[in-house]
């Protein structure tokens, strides 16, 4: 009988521990874990996004980089000058013929061009040049013939891009991010432009071709003049522009100042290398320190 009570004792003790080894958190434990989560959260996400917008400034510095290598081997091959510039942002054409729809990558110096176009030679392997006389069955060839190229013209913080040729976005396959200096296409030859170190070739941009009617960074005319055409009280700052609807153009001014919580552009000056120029920069003409200038020279 003793020994049948011990065991009723030991069988009591091991439910009644049983039990205790069940028993889950309290709600005032599951709030304070929640509330640890949500802190450390709260800690965490900015500095992640932090991370993540200055992975995608680092890509697009790379690429002018690499922009600016084909640039200048183009020029190598050309008499030392680069290509002439357009003003459009198109990577292909459709052409409707019948029921049928095929698609040609314009020449370089067609007008509705996106001015990469003229170095995809030295940033791709693949003949795309074909499709500037034979069109292609779909745009499927387009990709992949321009595709390695063309990607390298994408910064991956870009939103939108000039909505006179479309209106290209980051939802937009041929897309493209970058604005050409209107200046230094064409007949200028590349070693005769002076201060090369701090005349800007490409950078950011909402434009394709930043060619002094208000849309660049490099000042020409009135200090006043830079980034005008975004300003308020001009006549295209507003909410719709060539029937795009809801294309806010003090956006663009952020457009070209994507980097660095919008602000900061990304520039790849003549002589190869890559600045960021802060918005504000007493030194760079944005519209925002109308007292500072650009001082170098074209000639």
């Amino acid at each position: 009988m003793e020994h049948t009570s011990n065991e009723r004792i030991s069988s009591s003790s091991r439910s009644t521990s049983s039990e205790s080894d069940r028993r889950g958190f309290t709600l005032v434990e599951l709030l304070v874990v929640i509330g640890i989560i949500a802190l450390l959260v709260s800690i965490l996400l900015p500095a992640l996004g932090r991370v993540r917008e200055q992975a995608k400034s680092a890509q697009c510095r790379s690429n002018l980089r690499q922009i600016g290598v084909s640039m200048l081997m183009y020029a190598r091959d050309n008499r030392d000058r680069f290509s002439p510039t357009p003003n459009q942002g198109n990577w292909y054409r459709r052409i409707p013929a019948g029921s049928r729809v095929f698609y040609r990558i314009p020449l370089p110096l067609d007008g509705d061009a996106y001015w990469g176009i003229a170095y995809l030679p030295y940033l791709t392997s693949v003949n795309f040049r074909r499709y500037h006389d034979q069109p292609a069955t779909s745009w499927d060839e387009i990709d992949a013939a321009t595709g390695a190229g063309r990607r390298v013209h994408w910064c991956p913080s870009m939103n939108f891009m000039d909505p006179d040729s479309g209106f290209t976005d980051n939802n937009d396959p041929f897309r493209a991010s970058y604005g050409i200096n209107g200046y230094i296409g064409g007949f200028k030859r590349v070693s005769t432009i002076k201060q090369p170190s701090r005349v800007i070739v490409t950078q950011d941009h909402v434009e394709h071709r930043v060619d002094d009617n208000g849309d660049t960074l490099i000042a020409g005319g009135s200090p006043l003049a830079t980034l005008r055409q975004w300003r308020q009280g001009h006549p295209q700052a507003s909410s719709t522009w060539n029937g795009v609807s809801g294309f806010v153009f003090a956006a663009a001014i952020d457009e070209v100042f994507r980097h660095n919580g919008k602000r900061a552009n990304n520039a790849l000056f003549l002589d190869g290398h890559v600045n960021s120029i802060p918005r504000g920069s007493k030194r760079w003409l944005d519209g925002e320190q109308p007292q500072a200038a650009y001082d170098g020279k074209w000639n």
